[in-house]
């Protein structure tokens, strides 16, 4: 137990060093990104709070470009923290033409890996949990190992088996902080926003285009560092796969040394 957690606070060290070396080099992808997804998002939700069947609506639409368009980001995450891993630099237009890659096989391995586990889900709670960890490293094992959706999901279930405890408690441990530490940023952004748009209400009409930019650029904002922030939980998960890539590496050179002294 000691030895996991060291080693979690080591994965969390690494990840934070690189997650804001990431954020700095592609802020421009990340806002290419998400704000696109946001302005939509907003432009959708109903002026009436109570209509919950047009709620409903955009929070799908929602979901449908976060599934479509979001995975980019997480394409263009794992590509960034494999070169940066190997001191290799990528310009953004190149991470993102690299993403744009693995696009596809991303998005046809999420689609199988969520059919897999809903089914599961179905059954009992806890074997959808079991396959959720088995299929952990699905996103690295395509963006970077460039395999596809059925060798993707082999190949995560195999790199899991044995450490399926460890995995789960590092994915709690990077999803949590990533949750948490977004939520909070992006309620401030968005209760700051709502003060000063109701400061500078005086001075324009509540009516005017002006007043619904200022009303919702608080929220695109908000939502925004939000999927930024949560970002974190996907550098880390990067690192864990390569990591864990470099052990098993590791671990078959041991068995063939073995084998050929023997």
């Amino acid at each position: 137990m000691h030895v996991m957690k060291e080693e979690t606070k080591g994965l969390l060290k690494e990840s934070w060093r690189r997650y804001w070396r990431m954020v700095v080099k592609m802020w421009p992808v990340l806002l290419l990104v998400f704000i696109p997804i946001e302005m939509v998002y907003v432009a959708s939700v109903p002026d009436d709070p109570e209509d919950m069947h047009a709620f409903m609506s955009s929070l799908r639409w929602s979901n449908i470009l976060y599934c479509v368009f979001g995975i980019l980001a997480n394409a263009v995450v794992y590509r960034f923290i494999a070169a940066d891993c190997e001191n290799r630099f990528l310009s953004c237009w190149q991470l993102m033409a690299e993403g744009c890659s693995a696009w596809g096989r991303l998005f046809k391995t999420n689609l199988l890996s969520s059919v897999v586990i809903f089914l599961f889900l179905l059954c009992l709670v806890v074997p959808g949990m079991i396959w959720a960890v088995f299929y952990a490293f699905t996103t690295g094992c395509v963006v970077i190992g460039g395999l596809g959706p059925g060798g993707a999901l082999e190949e995560s279930r195999r790199m899991v088996k044995g450490l399926w405890w460890s995995t789960f408690w590092t994915m709690l441990v990077l999803f949590g902080l990533s949750y948490v530490i977004g939520i909070l940023a992006s309620t401030a952004v968005e209760e700051i926003s709502t003060r000063l748009y109701f400061l500078f209400l005086d001075h324009i009409s509540s009516e005017s285009d002006v007043a619904w930019i200022a009303c919702n650029a608080g929220f695109v904002a908000s939502e925004v560092l939000f999927d930024i922030i949560c970002l974190f939980a996907q550098v880390g998960m990067a690192v864990f796969y390569l990591r864990r890539v470099v052990t098993l590496r590791k671990e078959i050179d041991g068995v063939s040394d073995d084998v050929i002294t023997q």
